[in-house]
């Protein structure tokens, strides 16, 4: 391939430092402080907006406008091809870590309007051996909710259909440092769609990717869900390259031996947040950046042959890989170079350690435990080996990755193209060649994303032997077990909004509610409503007349308005015999404090639209327009009807704790609850009578014969 074009990145002892002149600068082995390290971070990302619109970089620190994007950077854009980068040059004081997000922007008479953002911050992590002036190149994809990718990172995902899905947080890829006439390249992807012991590799057009061969990958760290990374060194000359992402399947018994490794060498490469692991010997230890594939099968080789760890006792004894005992040829002077064979006593390094014999650089004995860390550690402590020895490494396969690959049950290869890894064309001259090649990718392209069944319906159209007239929320439970029976993992209903406005069967229609955050009380299982307080039972007259009830109101066709006015009716009942003792549960008192903001007008509106026998707020003289005063007057303690105040109250907590109690119970079978609601809201609603300013209330939508009701 072409050299790169561009000015070659300088060492420490020369080019670029030994330019530099000055008392702090002039002496080739000073270095400047992290405060006065400079690292030029190259933004750049593919957006093709419309005209006006800009995209702006924000990041921590106030250079990147500290989160803020009316203070962040605007970027400059140029047509690659049919594409449009944006992109930008930006001179940051070295830290360990920034965080930065893209946003898209327009103006708006004089100001700056977010037009959309991306769906998840960035975390860029500067790698210690940077040098003042340093360029790192930042390659990103945007990704917000319209991605494909990104649907999967719904609580509707993350916390129900996918919550056996392990979750990881934390974590930290091993690093590569920057040398002359080399770039280390950052690869990062992310993935909701992984199953526990399946991994991320990346394989591509150069040996450190293994040059397209399976068993040759680069081996990805997944350091927070659903993030995964992995770096390696490339000349320059080896621009540009192209790669691809691979999901990975490994059998039960590697992803445990997999995690038992990465548990045991972590403990060492991680202690300081590195990613250098060290040496345990006496008094003094070795530190190298860690090269995960190869740390990794040297743990699970290590423990499995030590009879140690989840996979030796799912083997019930020394694990075997590919019908051999698991060894390791390590000598002191150089890197791993065969996985499979036996140390020079004749065996495996870790059994060695296991019957006493200390492992090459480590002073004193080391037992069975232990055996599997020492051996991660003192790999993770080899220099890499040489370029020749490299390539000859990459001919005869990488080990540690081998060892992954001989247990692996499935390889997808991701959709699509190659992607392509190269130098920047643009402002090249200026900046020179890059010490860091950071390549944020998004997401696994996949051909075949998330597929499920569900069901929709109305909650009323739910009934059971228990209902009283329609369904009840408390039906749901059967909807559920029905839907995880038959492989459903969704379960949609109606708007179960309060919609009760003429107290008549017009206002059955789900979708004109009079409260945003208040259910209907024909969803009440009432049956179950005094459950909350332990020890008390449904007295037994009630119980007759809420079976009677369930009786006359078992019809063909929903009777609306009987249905309605039983259960308001039989509820009351409830609340004056033992329903009151619930105001003084705990649970309840939370409740309310949450939900005090909306409750209290909701039950104020009630008793007016009752007292006037109308829900046209306009049409309530004086009390037409709320105030805090009013509220406090209508709903006080010493009115008469602070009992029917209280009880409104009392219906909303029982039908919010039934609904919870559906929603917590099909989470627990990865079943989405998934509800609905209406584009807009009654004009004779409390919403509409609290904050007036936030509608347009000479408009409305529906039937054109009915829009001046």
């Amino acid at each position: 391939m072409a050299s790169y074009g561009g000015p070659p990145r300088m060492g420490p002892a020369g080019g670029f430092m030994a330019l530099m002149s000055g008392p702090t600068y002039g002496a080739v082995n000073q270095m400047p402080s992290d405060k006065e390290r400079r690292i030029n971070v190259h933004f750049r990302i593919p957006y093709m907006t419309k005209w006006g619109q800009s995209i702006v970089v924000t990041g921590t620190g106030a250079l990147l406008g500290n989160m803020n994007y009316s203070k962040g950077v605007t970027l400059k854009c140029h047509h690659e091809k049919d594409s449009l980068v944006w992109e930008g040059l930006v001179s940051l004081p070295w830290q360990p870590c920034y965080k930065y997000k893209y946003a898209l922007v327009s103006q708006e008479d004089g100001q700056q309007v977010v037009d959309g953002e991306e769906l998840m911050e960035h975390t860029l992590l500067l790698h210690e051996g940077l040098g003042h002036g340093d360029v790192v190149e930042v390659a990103d994809t945007w990704c917000d909710r319209s991605y494909p990718g990104s649907i999967l990172s719904s609580s509707a995902f993350t916390k129900v259909i996918r919550q056996h899905k392990q979750m990881r947080s934390g974590g930290r890829a091993p690093q590569q440092q920057p040398a002359v006439g080399e770039a280390v390249v950052r690869f990062q992807v992310m993935d909701w769609m992984l199953e526990d012991g399946q991994v991320i590799c990346v394989t591509g057009s150069i040996p450190q990717l293994g040059m397209w061969q399976q068993d040759q990958m680069l081996l990805l760290t997944e350091t927070d869900t659903p993030c995964w990374q992995g770096e390696i060194r490339v000349p320059y000359s080896a621009f540009a390259f192209t790669y691809k992402y691979a999901v990975i399947s490994r059998s039960q018994a590697a992803a445990a031996a997999a995690a038992a490794a990465a548990a045991a060498a972590g403990s060492a490469a991680a202690a300081d947040g590195s990613g250098v692991a060290s040496l345990p010997g006496a008094g003094s230890s070795v530190s190298s950046p860690v090269r995960a594939p190869v740390v990794a099968a040297a743990a699970a080789a290590a423990d499995m042959a030590a009879g140690n760890g989840p996979a030796a006792a799912a083997a019930g004894g020394p694990a075997v890989l590919d019908g051999q005992l698991a060894g390791l040829n390590i000598s002191s002077n150089g890197p791993v170079t065969h996985l499979g064979g036996s140390s020079p006593g004749g065996g495996p390094p870790a059994a060695a350690a296991a019957a006493g014999s200390p492992v090459p650089g480590l002073a004193g004995d080391i037992g069975p435990a232990a055996a599997g860390a020492a051996a991660a550690g003192y790999l993770a402590a080899m220099p890499p080996p040489p370029p020749h020895q490299q390539q000859q490494q990459q001919q005869q396969g990488s080990p540690g990755i081998s060892a992954i690959f001989r247990n692996a049950t499935s390889t997808l290869l991701e959709a699509g193209e190659p992607r392509v890894c190269s130098l920047p064309l643009s402002g090249a001259a200026s900046m020179g060649a890059p010490a860091v090649v950071v390549r944020h990718d998004g997401f696994v392209r996949r051909d075949k994303l998330w597929r499920g069944a569900g069901l929709a319906l109305p909650v009323f159209a739910a009934r059971t032997r228990n209902s009283v007239g329609v369904g009840e929320f408390l039906d749901l439970l059967q909807l559920v077990d029905f839907a995880d029976t038959a492989g459903m993992r969704l379960l949609q209903v109606l708007p179960v909004n309060d919609t009760c406005v003429y107290n008549m069967w017009w206002d059955s229609y789900p979708y004109s509610s009079v409260s945003v955050h208040a259910l209907h009380p024909q969803y009440v299982a009432m049956r179950a409503t005094l459950d909350d307080l332990p020890g008390h039972q449904m007295p037994t007259d009630i119980a007759a007349e809420i079976e009677a009830a369930r009786v006359a109101l078992d019809l063909e066709s929903v009777d609306y308005e009987a249905t309605l006015a039983a259960k308001l009716r039989l509820c009351r009942r409830i609340f004056d015999v033992a329903g009151h003792k619930s105001l003084q549960t705990q649970a309840y008192k939370e409740w309310f404090a949450a939900s005090e903001h909306w409750l209290v007008p909701y039950a104020v509106f009630c008793f007016l639209r009752d007292l006037f026998g109308t829900a046209e707020h306009w049409r309530w003289g004086v009390m037409a327009q709320p105030s805090e005063q009013l509220l406090a007057d209508i709903t006080s303690p010493q009115k008469e009807w602070h009992a029917s105040i209280l009880c409104c109250y009392w219906l909303q907590y029982q039908l919010h704790r039934q609904l919870r109690q559906v929603s917590v119970y099909a989470a627990s079978r990865r079943v989405v609850l998934k509800g609905d609601l209406p584009i807009g809201v009654d004009k004779r609603s409390v919403d509409t009578w609290m904050e007036p300013h936030l509608f347009r209330m000479d408009k409305s939508t529906g039937q054109p014969s009915l829009t001046n009701i």
